[in-house]
C-alpha cells in the first residue's frame, strides 16, 4: 500500500527560501514554483511508474488531517483532482496528522503486513507533540518516512524525532523529484519483494510437479582417493538409472581391486526428463590437476548404463585438489547445465579413506540477460523445464520498485549462473551487477563453474577482464528456429553430429605405439565425423578404411594432386627470425627495450616473467619483415592482446606500450619512496619518449600477415583420399594390404599424433593444451578426406553414387571438389571460434584456382545467403555432372553470387518417400 501524508499548511504555498549554505554541494535549486506545486506535481508525476494495482490512502493535512481519496494507483483522475483541489491554508499539526493515519490502519480490515507512510512536509510543527506521534505510530508497527522540504534547523529537529524510516532533505524541485521517486520505492520494495518470494517458490514447485514421476537419471563419479605428487591417475564417470545401481557397483569393484583408495561420488534421483538419444557432455575441472581427454566427452543416452573413462596428472605440489565433473544436457543445441559432482583428489604421501558422497542435482539456474534477448531466454526457459530444471527468468517483475537484494537473493539460492551474452548485455549495467555478484558467489561457494556463459553471434562480444577466466561457448540461434530475415547466419540447418557407437574401419600395419595413439583417436574423431557427413550430405556413406601408412607415402601422393603438398616461396620467412638492423634503428629498438627492462626488474622482479628479449625481440622480428612467434614472453596480457599481436603488431604494439605506461603511472602513486628512486624520478619521461621513437618506426612497417596454425603445422598433408590406387608411389603401394587394386582408401600418416603434438609444441602451445590442440587438427584433417570420400562414394535415396567416378570425369570437378570438402571441414569445426578463424586462415592463403580451397569462401557465401540446401545442391550438381558443376561454380568465383531467384509460390508438395533400403548390419565395439 502506498500511504501518503501530504502538508498542505500556508507555509507550503510559498517557494524554495532555504538558504545555499545548509544545502550539501550536490543539491539543485529552483525558486520557480510553490513547495505544494512542486509536490503534487512529483506525487503525480510517481504515480505513472507504480503498478495500478497498488492500493493508495492520500491524506490532506494542515492543523487537522483528513482522507482526500483511497482506492488503487490506476484511479489517477480521481486522485489528480483530489490533489487538484489542495489549496495552502492555515498551520501545520503533524501529530494530528500521524494519529488519524494511525486510526486508519487500525480501522482497515485488509492494512497491510508492513505499514508505511509518507510524510511530505517542510517541518514547521511542534517537536514535542509530532514525537509523542510517531512513537505511537511506531508502537503500532508503523514507519515514517520523510521528505522534509526546505528544511530549516526546526525542520531537521523535528524529521530527527519523527522519521523512523528515514528523511531526505530536498532544496528545489529537482531534487523533490529524486527524493519522492526513492522513498517511494523503499515504502513499496518490502511487500513486493514479499509478493515476488511467493511467486518464485510457486514457479518452482510448478516446475518440480511437473517432473515428478518422470525418468530419473544419476551420475556417478569414481576417482583415486590420493595420488603421488606428479602421478597419473584414472577419472571414471557413469550415467545411469537407479535400477542399475547393482550393474554400476559391479563396475566399481573392479575399479576398486586396481586402486584401494578410489572414491565415489554419485547423485540422487533427479526428475530429469531426459530422452533417449539425448546427448549428455561430460567435462571434469579440478583445480591443480590436468584432465584428459581435455575437451567434453560425449554419451549419448540410450536407457543404458554409460562410462567414461578420463585421465588425471597431478602437479608437483603437495596438498586437496578440489573440482567438479560438469554434466550437461544438450536439447534443441543448447547444452543445459544438469549437474555438478564434487570431486577431491589427495596430492602427496597422506592416506585417503573411502568416501561416498551425494550431489543435490541442478533444480535451479539463474539467467542474465538483457531485454532485448528475451526471444533467446524463452527458448533455454522451455527447455531447462523439459528437464524439470527452474530457469529463474524474471520476466514478470513489474518496473519501478529496487529489485537488487531480490536478484541477488536468486542468484545466492542457484546452482548454476546462466549469461546471456551479447551487445545488448554487455553494455547492460543491471546484466553487470548480476554478473559480479554471481563472481562473489561462485568465489564464496561453487567455484568458477557456476557461471555458465553463452553467446550467440558471429563473434562473441567484448567480454571485462573479470570474466576472461570463463569459457563462453557458442550456440547457433537458428537451432532455436530464430533468424530474422536478412541476419548472417550459421545457418538452423546445419547438423548436430551424432555420435556412432560403432567402430570406423582405422588399420595400422605399424605396431608401436606412435600408430596405436594415432590409431585410437582417430577412430574416436570419426564417430563424430562420419554422422555429421551424413546429416549434412543427406547421403549414405560407407566409410572407407582409414590406413595408417608411413608419411613419405602420404607426401608422395599429395605432392601429386594436392596444392598445398606444393613448396610455397611465401613461406620462407620463419617466424621469429634473427635480423641484423641498421645501426639508427638498433639504438631505438635498443633503448625501449632497457626502458622497459628496467620497469620490469623494479616492479616484477617478484614474477617468474623472463624480460630478457621480450617486446625488443618483438620489434625486431615485426621490423624484419617475419612473423611474430606464437609463444608471449611479455607482462601477463589477456588473450585479446595476444591475438592482437600476431594479426596486427603495430596496433598491439601501441596499445602494449599504453598498457605499460598506465602500469608506471599507478605504481609510482602506490610504491615507496625506496622504490620510487630505484626507478628514476625522470623514468615517465624516458619511457614517453623511447615509446614515441619506436612507434614510429614500427608504424612505418606494415603488418605481416599472420599464417593458419594448420599450415604451420602441416596437418592437412598428413592425411590423403584416394578412391583408387593408381597414385601412389612406387614400391610404396597399399595394394598387397586390401583385397582389390581400385578399392577407396583414406591413408594418414602412422606417426600423425606425434608430429602434430612436436608442430604444436614448437608453436608455442603450453604443454597442457597440446594434446587437445592435435585432436582439433586430427578432426579437422579427417573431416576434410572424409568429405572428399563422401563426395565420391556416398549413394543418395536412389542408390546411386558419383557419376564419372572410374575415369577421368571426375577429376575435371578436382578444384570444386576441393573446395566443398575444404567448407566442410571448417563447417565441422564452426562451433569453436579458435579453430574455425584458423580454417580462415588456411582458405585465404591463396587464390583461386592455383589454391582451390579459396573457393570454400564461394560455398560459404552461398551457405550464408541460401543456408546448407545451397550446399546440398552444389554438392549434387557435381556428382551428377562434374564438367558443369565446375564451369559453373568457376563463374561464381570470378563474377560472385547472382542475385537470389524470388521465392516461390506455396506449392502442395507430397510427403518424402522413406529411404527404400538399410545400413548393413556392422559388428559393434566399444
Amino acid at each position: 500500500m502506498w500511504t501518503v501524508l501530504l502538508d498542505h499548511s500556508s507555509s507550503m504555498g510559498e517557494g524554495f527560501v532555504a538558504s545555499a549554505k545548509d544545502a550539501a554541494p550536490r543539491d539543485r535549486h529552483s525558486h520557480q514554483q510553490s513547495k505544494l506545486a512542486a509536490a503534487v506535481e512529483n506525487l503525480m508525476a510517481t504515480l505513472e511508474w507504480i503498478p495500478n494495482e497498488t492500493p493508495i490512502a492520500l491524506f490532506g493535512f494542515t492543523s487537522s488531517a483528513r482522507l482526500l481519496t483511497s482506492g488503487v494507483v490506476g484511479d489517477s483522475a480521481r486522485i489528480s483532482d483530489a490533489l487538484a483541489a489542495l489549496r495552502p491554508t492555515d498551520g501545520t499539526d503533524i501529530a494530528a496528522a500521524l494519529d488519524r493515519v494511525r486510526h486508519h490502519f487500525a480501522s482497515t480490515a485488509s492494512a497491510p503486513p508492513v505499514k508505511s507512510v509518507l510524510l511530505v512536509t517542510d517541518g514547521l510543527s511542534d517537536v514535542t507533540k509530532a514525537r509523542s506521534a510517531a512513537e505511537r505510530c511506531t508502537a503500532t508497527g508503523i514507519q515514517v518516512m520523510m521528505i522534509l522540504i526546505d528544511p530549516t534547523d526546526q525542520a531537521r529537529a523535528l524529521a530527527n524525532a519523527v522519521a523512523t524510516g528515514g528523511c531526505q532533505p530536498v532544496y528545489g524541485t529537482e531534487e523533490l523529484a529524486e527524493a519522492t521517486a526513492g522513498v517511494t520505492n523503499a515504502m513499496l520494495a518490502g511487500p513486493r519483494l514479499k509478493a515476488a518470494r511467493a511467486r518464485a517458490a510457486a514457479r518452482r514447485n510448478e516446475v518440480h510437479a511437473e517432473a515428478a514421476g518422470k525418468e530419473p537419471v544419476e551420475f556417478t563419479a569414481a576417482f583415486p582417493g590420493r595420488l603421488p605428487r606428479g602421478g597419473a591417475a584414472e577419472l571414471h564417470v557413469f550415467v545411469h538409472q537407479p535400477s542399475m545401481r547393482a550393474q554400476l557397483e559391479a563396475e566399481v569393484a573392479t575399479l576398486r581391486t586396481r586402486s584401494p583408495l578410489t572414491r565415489t561420488a554419485h547423485g540422487d534421483d533427479v526428475a530429469l526428463r531426459v530422452k533417449r538419444r539425448s546427448r549428455i557432455w561430460i567435462e571434469p575441472v579440478i583445480d591443480g590437476i590436468q584432465c584428459y581427454p581435455s575437451t567434453p566427452q560425449l554419451v549419448v543416452w540410450e536407457n543404458a548404463l554409460e562410462h567414461r573413462e578420463f585421465t588425471l596428472l597431478a602437479d608437483s605440489t603437495a596438498g586437496v585438489r578440489e573440482g567438479t565433473v560438469e554434466v550437461s544436457v544438450e536439447q534443441d543445441g543448447m547444452r543445459l547445465v544438469a549437474a555438478r559432482i564434487p570431486v577431491s583428489i589427495q596430492v602427496g604421501e597422506s592416506q585417503a579413506a573411502w568416501e561416498t558422497r551425494t550431489v543435490r542435482m541442478v533444480s535451479k539456474v539463474f539467467a542474465s540477460y538483457a531485454r532485448e534477448d528475451n526471444r533467446i531466454v524463452e527458448r533455454f526457459w522451455a527447455a531447462y523445464r523439459a528437464l524439470g530444471i527452474e530457469l529463474f527468468v524474471d520476466l514478470d517483475m513489474p518496473p519501478g520498485v529496487v529489485w537488487e537484494p531480490f536478484l541477488r537473493e536468486q542468484i545466492d539460492d542457484s546452482d548454476a549462473f546462466q549469461l546471456f551474452w551479447s551487445d545488448e548485455s554487455a553494455g547492460s549495467p543491471n546484466v553487470a551487477a548480476e554478473w559480479q555478484h554471481a563472481l562473489a558467489t561462485a568465489s564464496a561457494k561453487r567455484g568458477a563453474s557456476f557461471i555458465k556463459p553463452v553467446f550467440w553471434a558471429d563473434t562473441c562480444p567484448a567480454v571485462p577482464p573479470e570474466l576472461n577466466h570463463l569459457h563462453f561457448r557458442k550456440f547457433d540461434p537458428a537451432d532455436l528456429g530464430l533468424l530474422p530475415d536478412g541476419e548472417s547466419r550459421t545457418h538452423a540447418e546445419k547438423p548436430s553430429p551424432s555420435r556412432l557407437q560403432l567402430r570406423v574401419p582405422v588399420l595400422s600395419f605399424v605396431t608401436d605405439t606412435a600408430a596405436a595413439i594415432t590409431a585410437s583417436r582417430a577412430e574416436s574423431a570419426l564417430r563424430g565425423i562420419v554422422p555429421f557427413l551424413e546429416s549434412l550430405t543427406e547421403l549414405r556413406y560407407y566409410p572407407p578404411v582409414t590406413c595408417l601408412v608411413d608419411a613419405a607415402t602420404v607426401h608422395g601422393v599429395r605432392r601429386e594432386t594436392e596444392p598445398d603438398a606444393r613448396p610455397r616461396p611465401d613461406l620462407a620467412r620463419d617466424e621469429g627470425s634473427e635480423v641484423d638492423l641498421p645501426e639508427a634503428t638498433e639504438q631505438i629498438v635498443d633503448r625501449i627495450g632497457r626502458v622497459l627492462l628496467r620497469f620490469h626488474r623494479t616492479r616484477y622482479a617478484h614474477t617468474l616473467i623472463h624480460a630478457e628479449d621480450w617486446f625488443e625481440g618483438d620489434v625486431r622480428t615485426h621490423l624484419a619483415g617475419a612473423r611474430q612467434r606464437e609463444t608471449l614472453r611479455e607482462l601477463p596480457t589477456n588473450k585479446a592482446l595476444e591475438e592482437l599481436r600476431l594479426d596486427n603488431f603495430p596496433a598491439y604494439a601501441s596499445r602494449y606500450l599504453a598498457l605499460i605506461s598506465q602500469q608506471v603511472a599507478e605504481y609510482l602513486r602506490s610504491c615507496s619512496p625506496d622504490e620510487r628512486r630505484q626507478l628514476g624520478a625522470d623514468y615517465p619521461e624516458e619511457l614517453r619518449a623511447a615509446r614515441d621513437q619506436v612507434l614510429r618506426l614500427i608504424r612505418a612497417k606494415p603488418p605481416v600477415p599472420r599464417i593458419s596454425r594448420l599450415i604451420r603445422t602441416g596437418a592437412p598433408t598428413l592425411g590423403v583420399f584416394r578412391y583408387r590406387d593408381d597414385g601412389l608411389a612406387p614400391g610404396k603401394s597399399v595394394r598387397s594390404f586390401l583385397p582389390h587394386p581400385e578399392i577407396p582408401v583414406v591413408l594418414l600418416s602412422v606417426n600423425t599424433f606425434d608430429l602434430l603434438a612436436d608442430s604444436v609444441r614448437a608453436d608455442g602451445v603450453p604443454e597442457a593444451e597440446v594434446s587437445e590442440n592435435v585432436v582439433v587438427m586430427l578432426s579437422s584433417t579427417l573431416a576434410h578426406e572424409h568429405a572428399h570420400g563422401i563426395l565420391a562414394l556416398g549413394v543418395d535415396e536412389q542408390g546411386r553414387a558419383a557419376t564419372g567416378l572410374r575415369n577421368d570425369e571426375w577429376t575435371t570437378a578436382a578444384n570444386l571438389n576441393e573446395a566443398i570438402a575444404t567448407w566442410i571441414q571448417g563447417h565441422y569445426q564452426r562451433e569453436d571460434p579458435d579453430a574455425f578463424e584458423e580454417w580462415r586462415r588456411y582458405v585465404v592463403f591463396g587464390e583461386y584456382p592455383s589454391w582451390p580451397y579459396r573457393g570454400a569462401e564461394t560455398v560459404e557465401a552461398l551457405y550464408q545467403r541460401d543456408g546448407v540446401g545451397a550446399v546440398q545442391r552444389l554438392i549434387r550438381d557435381v556428382r551428377h555432372d562434374p564438367d558443369a558443376a565446375q564451369r559453373h561454380f568457376d563463374d561464381l568465383v570470378q563474377n560472385g553470387l547472382p542475385a537470389p531467384d524470388p521465392p516461390p509460390e506455396p506449392v502442395a508438395r507430397p510427403p518424402r518417400k522413406a529411404w527404400s533400403f538399410r545400413r548393413a548390419r556392422r559388428t559393434t565395439g566399444p
